[in-house]
């Protein structure tokens, strides 16, 4: 099906370097606005400039994170 071919596609990682590659990526960490611009920083720097970087927060301006990186319109 259309979903167990999506879910064979998935992958989670703790290495930002397996970023390279990837066309979407979500962040799922601590809820702490520093942690997460870190990440965002880094992985601005790993990721392809067609790779979308998202966000789980539930509380911080998607715009603040955003500005960690190259990419604030993305």
């Amino acid at each position: 099906s259309v979903a167990d071919d999506a879910l064979q596609r998935l992958r989670c990682s703790t290495s930002l370097q397996e970023f390279h590659s990837t066309d979407v990526v979500i962040e799922a960490i601590v809820e702490n606005e520093n942690v997460k611009k870190q990440v965002f920083s880094e992985l601005d720097k790993v990721a392809k400039s067609s790779a979308i970087l998202a966000s789980n927060t539930s509380s911080i301006s998607i715009t603040r994170l955003a500005a960690a990186t190259s990419r604030p319109g993305q």
